[in-house]
Parts: C-alpha cells; sequence; structure tokens
C-alpha cells in the first residue's frame, strides 16, 4: 500500500467518523442502595394490614397477609409487599405490655419463635422499580436504627411472635379496669431477614442485598361486643393495623444485574405522532461473554439508534433492556420492554422509552418479537 492510498483510507475513516458519529461512553447513572429504606403502612386505627391465619398457641401459627403502603427513603413512592409467616408454639415470656407504642409488646401473649418469614415486593418511585424478595436469616445481624414511630426497645421480642384470640377474659397484662374484651391479638418481629432487590431505573437494572427488619401488628378488640372492632365515637373498642420495615444494606454500592437471554424482533408498531406507523428492528443478547445488540426506530421525524446493550432482564415471555441511543444523532439512553405472546406474533408488544424525552410503541400490528429460551 503506497502512501497515496494510506492517505486516502485515513480520509475515509474521518469521513466516516464525521457521517456516523462516535459518541463518548456515557457514563450509567447508579442509583442507591435501599438503606435506610423504610416501608409504613396505617399506623394505627384503620382496617389493613390484617394478618390472616388461624391461632394454634400449642402447635404452629402461619399468618399471611398483603401490606400496601408508604415508601420512605432513598426510594420515595408507594409499595406493595406479600408475607408469609409461621410461629411455633407459643412457650415464651410475656412481653411486657405496650404504652402509647402499640408495636412493641405482646398484648400480654406468650411468644412463639418466628421459625419463617418470606415476602416479595414491589416499591414503585418514580420510573424507577424497586423488586425483590426476603427470607428468614438466623444469621443476620438484626437492624437497630428501627424508624419512629416504631420504636424497638425490647429485644426479647426479636424473631418472636403471638396470636391470641379473647372472648371476654382479658389477658394477665391488661390493667384491671379494662371491661371484658372480645377479638383477636396478633404480631409479628421478624429482626433476622435478608433481602435481595432488582433496582429498574431509565439507565439499566442494578442489583442489592442485605438485612431488613419487619414488624407487624393486628390488634381487633371489641369492648362492646358487638361485633366491631373499629372504635365507635364513644369509645369502647381498639382497632389497629400496623406494619413498619427498615432496610440497610450490606453493599457500598449497587452493582449492574443482568439475566442471561436473547431477544430479537421486528415490524409495525403505532406511531406517537399519530402517522401510519413506526417501525423497530431489536438484536439483544446476554450471555456469559457479556451483553450485545442494538436497535433501531423510525417514528415520523424521530429516528432512534441503539448502539449498545448495558443490561438485559429476561422473563417468561418478556425481557427489558437497556443501553446507550442516540435520538435524531443527539446522545441519550433508552429502555426497551417486548412481550413475546407467542405466534404469530400479532399481540406481541414493544415499547422504548429514552432519556431525551422521546417514547413510543405498542402492540406489534405487522412483524414479531421473539424472546428466546
Amino acid at each position: 500500500m503506497n502512501r497515496r492510498t494510506v492517505v486516502g483510507v485515513v480520509l475515509t475513516i474521518a469521513v466516516m467518523v464525521l457521517v456516523l458519529g462516535v459518541l463518548p461512553a456515557q457514563a450509567q447513572a447508579t442509583p442507591p442502595t435501599l438503606n435506610g429504606q423504610i416501608l409504613t403502612q396505617n399506623y394505627i386505627a384503620t382496617n389493613e394490614p390484617r394478618l390472616v391465619g388461624a391461632c394454634n398457641p400449642d402447635g404452629t401459627t402461619t399468618f399471611t397477609m398483603t401490606s400496601n403502603g408508604v415508601a420512605l427513603g432513598p426510594y420515595p413512592g408507594n409499595y406493595t409487599e406479600q408475607v408469609t409467616a409461621t410461629i411455633g408454639p407459643q412457650t415464651g415470656p410475656i412481653v411486657p405490655r405496650p404504652g402509647t407504642n402499640p408495636i412493641e409488646g405482646s398484648f400480654g401473649f406468650h411468644t412463639g419463635v418466628v421459625t419463617k418469614f418470606e415476602a416479595a415486593f414491589t416499591i414503585t418511585s418514580g420510573s424507577t422499580t424497586v423488586t425483590g424478595t426476603k427470607h428468614l436469616d438466623p444469621n443476620a445481624v438484626p437492624v437497630l436504627n428501627f424508624p419512629p414511630p416504631f420504636t424497638i426497645t425490647n429485644p426479647t421480642q426479636e424473631n418472636t411472635g403471638f396470636c391470641g384470640e379473647v372472648n371476654g377474659t382479658n389477658p394477665p397484662e391488661f390493667p384491671r379496669d379494662i371491661p371484658p374484651v372480645f377479638g383477636h391479638f396478633r404480631g409479628i418481629d421478624a429482626a433476622t431477614v435478608s433481602y435481595e432487590a432488582i433496582i429498574q431505573t431509565t439507565d439499566g437494572a442494578f442489583r442489592d442485598e442485605g438485612r431488613t427488619r419487619v414488624v407487624i401488628r393486628d390488634v381487633c378488640a371489641d369492648i362492646l361486643d358487638d361485633g366491631v372492632c373499629n372504635v365507635p365515637a364513644a369509645g369502647g373498642g381498639v382497632n389497629i393495623g400496623a406494619f413498619g420495615e427498615v432496610f440497610a444494606s450490606d453493599l457500598a454500592a449497587v452493582e449492574p444485574y443482568s439475566t442471561p437471554g436473547h431477544v430479537t424482533g421486528g415490524g409495525q408498531v403505532p406511531s406517537s405522532t399519530g402517522a401510519d406507523h413506526a417501525t423497530f428492528a431489536l438484536n439483544a443478547k446476554s450471555d456469559g461473554k457479556g451483553m450485545d445488540g442494538n436497535c433501531n426506530v423510525l417514528d415520523d421525524t424521530t429516528t432512534v439508534r441503539c448502539l449498545d446493550v448495558t443490561a438485559l432482564v429476561q422473563g417468561p415471555g418478556s425481557a427489558t433492556i437497556y443501553g446507550h441511543a442516540k435520538v435524531n444523532g443527539s446522545a441519550a439512553t433508552y429502555r426497551v420492554d417486548v412481550v413475546d405472546a407467542g405466534e404469530p406474533g400479532t399481540a406481541d408488544q414493544f415499547r422504548i422509552v429514552t432519556s431525551a424525552g422521546y417514547s413510543g410503541g405498542g402492540i406489534v400490528t405487522n412483524g414479531n418479537v421473539q424472546v428466546h429460551d
């Protein structure tokens, strides 16, 4: 190759760079861990949440419940959590009756050891979704900085629970001036619980792990014996449905998260501008060698060119893909959500959201999406 040819090749490459453009590596915004995250619902005098289960103080009692409430901390918003918990024979000591804090104490009932605690939770915080699971972990260190109003001051109630029914015979710990009470008293303090969470943002998916402590109280005390535990206008009952939880991450920072997966597709979806249609093409893969892929979207006057794949989270028949893109030539990040509803693809879905403000997609009207096993 002579000098003139070398110069020509260099000039050709330079022109290609100018025409196609080369994006500098765009940093992936790293979200915070769940450290200090608080979940709380209906502290007092409400109907929810409730621990569902039949009391068996001499054997085992299993509770289930669903809590929907307020999320505070690094991911403010709303949450939902499904819990299953089991306590053993209630032969433990009676935790002193609570004062003004209904989270403390066992309301005069003997406690049993928590032998099982499992939960699945979702936190929705703006465009970020946190999903995770929890399980009882005897080796975990209890989270000590439980926030008010769920103050924990009695260490003897760690990993204990109670379930009691009262039908006019008050527990010995109740004040003597309280008339006969009817109803139920239930509670769980799951103090050593480990969690694993996936944090999905517009920049990608990340994982976090650590410890959490969950305290639940469900009290329906009916003094009037009218079958209603709601506090009447003139007094005469107590109704407490309380859920409180705090997280402590074991990681200094979240870690990128991806699953193995392979997604391909192409076709037409509704246009975001009302034009005839938008077109898309997609190929993304995540395996032991890393992640790779690209996509192209043409929607009226908007062109999106996906440059890479920074995360791919695949489940049965669906996947979410993250990466960097150019939107009409400007640097951006993207998130693509696809659904493979089976052949011939008439119910498949392709949706894209970018940090440049463009979003589009919907049901695939002509084409196909395949989420490969």
